[in-house]
């Protein structure tokens, strides 16, 4: 969902919510009692608010449990099977969240995109990455849009193993996935590999 992105918690009656930069963001009477309808547990959930709308699309503590370290998929099943959607708070399902494996890929992504400007692509098994400002097993995919990375290094003699990276950016909060080349820092966002040797 195209919107601002924040984490709300709950403790007991009481809601928090902050932005991507750690940022107080203020929640109306309407959103805290919707919140309090969806589960009456304790918890710490990642949310879109789009207009009016609070989509969660992943959960980090339940019931006094962190859950950061269960798979996208656990963590799903938690949402699913523990909270339901309220009013204007969305849990996701079969409308907005798929899950396939890479042979379903394709379809699924087409699927999708009849209804959805831009979709979350995130590998089944990752675990939640608190703090990290971007998961480097989460894709955003949005229609026509180019993205340009730097060859960090290269391995091997064909088939070559790039290591790629995003920016120049300013890497802090990035922690161990910044990465200095050449005076400026970049996002390590992964490796491909090639037949080919570039440079």
């Amino acid at each position: 969902y195209d919107g601002k992105r924040m984490m709300i918690t709950r403790k007991g009656s009481r809601f928090t919510a902050y932005d991507e930069n750690n940022e107080a963001v203020p929640l109306n009477e309407d959103d805290k009692k919707q919140l309090k309808a969806v589960n009456d547990k304790n918890y710490t959930i990642d949310v879109v608010r789009m207009d009016d709308n609070l989509h969660i699309i992943d959960i980090i503590d339940y019931d006094d449990t962190n859950v950061a370290d269960m798979t996208v998929r656990e963590r799903l099943k938690v949402l699913r099977g523990q909270f339901d959607s309220h009013e204007h708070v969305f849990v996701p399902g079969p409308y907005d969240t798929r899950m396939t494996e890479e042979g379903g890929l394709e379809s699924t992504v087409k699927s999708l995109q009849e209804t959805h400007k831009q979709l979350l692509l995130r590998d089944a098994k990752s675990t939640y990455m608190r703090g990290e400002r971007r998961h480097p097993k989460w894709f955003l995919l949005r229609g026509n849009k180019n993205v340009s990375f730097i060859i960090l290094d290269v391995r091997g003699k064909g088939p070559y193993t790039y290591r790629l990276g995003a920016g120049p950016l300013d890497s802090e909060g990035f922690g161990n996935r910044g990465v200095d080349y050449e005076g400026k820092q970049y996002l390590d966002v992964g490796t491909v590999k090639s037949p080919k040797p570039f440079k």
